[in-house]
């Protein structure tokens, strides 16, 4: 799939999100896990490409845990303002590890963690990632759902930016910088073992908002921070090969009773993703 392609599937994405949130039909949903299982290696069932949406009642578990994170983080570095100032470096959690790891692979780049990037988002392996080749995406704004991805480069009001987190008037929006960064992602994972590169993939973003009775009413005190101003927009790759094409990485014994033990580390991991072309093997004689 080229760019325009993964552009489509990004909007489609958005759409959902937002049709789900207005469908007065669906206000007892509060969560949309979109996610993807890619390959027999990961239970896919159907052979053909396609990925799922969840709308749940409920705060899923795991990014429950990382919203919970999101806004203890958050607190903790502007705790007098707690209800009303502005979330990004300084006071969100993503978008400093952002700041980290990008000062990490430009002073220190034999010890980089950066796969790829462009002007709107990140794609590195984290320090704690359990599957080997374990990717994550990461917006270099502070953007809270997939709603915030814009098709024009704009300011915080929509409006046409001079310049908007490195990108100049005229250039492409966000969303199609997170087609583009998918696009590179899944290309190098295909390239790594020269394979169709199975994966779990899973958007993590805010909760939608339901305001119901008193919770709705206007109130003269600043509120204290809600989900979609805490949560920063990310996706997780987790694919399980480790070898090769057919040797897997297992949790077991010791993984499961103990702890995760890695058999790469993120450093090496992310320094084979980057020596990966962004030309599809299938387009090279290299395989």
């Amino acid at each position: 799939m080229d760019v325009q392609a993964v552009l489509a599937v990004v909007r489609t994405w958005r759409s959902i999100y937002q049709n789900l949130r207005d469908d007065p039909a669906m206000q007892t949903i509060v969560y949309a896990q979109f996610f993807e299982n890619k390959g027999a290696a990961m239970g896919c069932s159907n052979p053909h490409p396609h990925g799922q949406v969840w709308a749940l009642s409920t705060v899923p578990q795991e990014p429950a845990r990382e919203l919970d994170q999101f806004r203890q983080y958050h607190v903790s570095r502007s705790p007098q303002a707690e209800g009303g100032d502005s979330v990004g470096v300084g006071n969100c959690l993503l978008c400093d590890y952002v700041q980290q790891e990008l000062a990490l692979a430009t002073n220190n780049p034999a010890g980089s963690r950066m796969v790829c990037a462009n002007e709107a988002f990140v794609a590195l392996v984290p320090y704690w990632a359990l599957w080997p080749y374990e990717i994550l995406v990461v917006s270099r704004a502070h953007l809270a759902s997939l709603e915030d991805l814009t098709d024009i480069n704009t300011d915080d009001r929509g409006n046409p930016a001079v310049e908007r987190h490195g990108a100049p008037l005229g250039e492409r929006g966000s969303a199609e910088a997170l087609a583009d960064i998918l696009r590179r992602v899944t290309c190098r994972y295909d390239n790594l073992f020269c394979c169709s590169f199975p994966y779990s993939m899973g958007i993590h973003q805010a909760p939608f908002e339901r305001l119901h009775g008193e919770e709705a009413t206007s109130h003269s005190d600043p509120l204290p921070l809600r989900d979609g101003q805490v949560t920063h927009f990310h996706i997780h790759f987790y694919p399980p090969l480790l070898r090769s094409a057919t040797v897997k990485k297992f949790l077991v014994g010791f993984e499961m009773l103990g702890q995760p033990q890695r058999d790469i580390t993120p450093e090496q991991a992310a320094a084979r993703l980057r020596d990966c072309s962004e030309i599809h093997y299938q387009h090279q004689e290299a395989c």
